[in-house]
């Protein structure tokens, strides 16, 4: 679905960064890290190990995780709240929508 365009281009793109980012970051550091397993147990636990000594993973987690996350969500409501209601402008009702399509999804047998 279109995002009405009274929306500023500044919250699509907080939006589209901080759910974008930290994913694709978080996919990479695990596909590699989870890489060294194919060398074998022994590989794998000392890389794994070498992570957890790292300095600062807590504050890196915090702002490379955790407020880039409630960023996204507070970049969310607003989006969320002029689609719905462009929705609801248009004759379309999320909900109803929602419900019927999720009841096609339930198989009978």
């Amino acid at each position: 679905m279109r995002i009405p365009d009274r929306t500023s281009d500044r919250l699509r793109r907080i939006h589209s960064l901080t759910g974008m980012l930290p994913l694709g970051v978080f996919l990479l550091e695990h596909i590699t890290v989870n890489s060294f397993a194919i060398a074998g147990p022994d590989r794998f636990r000392s890389v794994a190990a070498g992570l957890g000594r790292f300095p600062l993973v807590a504050v890196i987690e915090f702002f490379g995780i955790a407020l880039p996350l409630v960023l996204l969500l507070s970049a969310s409501v607003p989006l969320g709240s002029e689609l719905a209601a462009g929705l609801a402008l248009a004759g379309l009702w999320l909900w109803e929508e929602l419900w019927i399509r999720a009841g096609q999804m339930i198989p009978l047998s």
